[in-house]
């Protein structure tokens, strides 16, 4: 997902934040986690292991 060309030619992951929970390990780019625990339906872990994420 952040592959995408920057001004400079740098790609877009060199400059990504990334976090990864404490418990499972599971984690994801900053913007993408927060989208995911916005959703109203949301109950655990982006990746399904049902873990109460802490980030």
């Amino acid at each position: 997902m952040c592959d995408l060309p920057l001004q400079g030619g740098r790609r877009a992951a060199e400059g990504c934040l990334v976090v990864q929970c404490a418990r499972c390990g599971h984690g994801g780019h900053v913007a993408h986690i927060r989208a995911w625990w916005r959703h109203p339906k949301v109950t655990g872990c982006p990746k399904g292991c049902d873990c109460k994420c802490i980030y």
